[in-house]
């Protein structure tokens, strides 16, 4: 794997266990365990993280289909799925 893609995978890696103790913080705090809940500081990084990600897999995503729009063959994209994911 080149750098690039694995600062993005362990970028997802990192927000997906995020993800997680924020569930659980949640979960715990619905269950009157306050002190183990997800302090608004944590919560707001993860919002930002969050959105980072996401922006870092819309361009990977623009970069992958000029590479196979680019390419000889078009079967790579299934019909109907050329603009699956994209936002407004």
């Amino acid at each position: 794997m080149i750098r690039d893609v694995r600062l993005f995978l362990a970028s997802l890696t990192k927000v997906n266990t995020e993800i997680a103790f924020y569930i659980f913080g949640a979960l715990d705090q619905n269950n009157n365990l306050p002190e183990r809940a997800f302090p608004p500081d944590r919560e707001e990084s993860l919002g930002t993280e969050m959105v980072e990600a996401g922006q870092a897999l819309q361009e990977r995503a623009r970069k992958r289909r000029v590479t196979v729009e680019g390419a000889s063959s078009t079967s790579a994209i299934p019909s109907g799925q050329e603009n699956m994911g994209e936002l407004p």
